[in-house]
């Protein structure tokens, strides 16, 4: 039963880590980590959303 609580602890944490990663790629003052934040964010819109459909 433990392994199954772990779980949704698991995709929180992991989730949590995707938006501050997002918030690092949005300040980052390296022009190749901005260029690519387009495509995180929407990386990012479709794991929030499958995470909050879950929820």
């Amino acid at each position: 039963m433990a392994r199954d609580a772990a779980g949704p602890e698991i995709e929180t944490i992991k989730t949590g880590r995707d938006v501050m990663l997002a918030n690092y790629v949005l300040c980052s003052e390296d022009l190749e980590e901005r260029q690519m934040a387009p495509r995180y964010f929407a990386r990012l819109e479709n794991r929030l959303r499958a995470f909050l459909d879950t929820a």
